[in-house]
């Protein structure tokens, strides 16, 4: 089965995703909120086509992932009509969650605009409680976190957020 998952992760494609009208402020750069509401439009797609816990899969599965936590990391300012990339990596897993990070970057020049990590619960539907992934979904999670278990941590994502830890040039 892990075979299977790391071969959807390696084949996955956002397609042509660019900055749309909604993404950018009055000055025509991105504003911190566009990066969440890309990152969930194209994490939307991953976790149904690679992770097997999107909503596509409620019916069969009877769960589905949710959002409870987020940080967002704007690192670099886009324009309206930049088109975009997106880098996901399961950082952790245990019965119940899932911690990923998505780093977005231009995709033409490669630079990274800004990274979002967030933890991810299972619900069960019948119960409309948090439950353990069934084996399918922690399987195909746990292969895609051994995938890139020995990368370093994120930079940026390894202290707490506070004024003291963020360094403003």
């Amino acid at each position: 089965m892990s075979g299977d998952v790391l071969a959807r992760h390696a084949a996955f494609e956002t397609g042509d995703v660019r900055i749309r009208p909604q993404h950018v402020g009055r000055d025509g750069y991105t504003t911190i909120a566009a990066f969440p509401m890309l990152v969930d439009e194209v994490m939307s797609d991953y976790s149904n086509t690679v992770v097997r816990t999107g909503w596509h899969h409620i019916d069969r599965l009877g769960q589905t992932g949710f959002v409870v936590d987020m940080r967002v990391q704007h690192i670099r300012a886009l324009k309206l009509g930049d088109p975009v990339g997106f880098e996901f990596r399961v950082l952790d897993v245990d019965d119940k969650r899932w911690h990923a990070l998505t780093v977005m970057r231009h995709r033409i020049e490669g630079w990274t605009a800004g990274m979002q990590e967030q933890i991810n619960i299972c619900i069960d539907f019948a119960t409309r409680r948090v439950a353990p992934w069934i084996a399918e979904s922690r399987d195909h999670l746990e292969a895609l976190r051994a995938l890139d278990a020995h990368r370093p941590w994120p930079m940026g994502f390894d202290r707490a957020l506070s004024l003291a830890a963020l360094e403003v040039a």
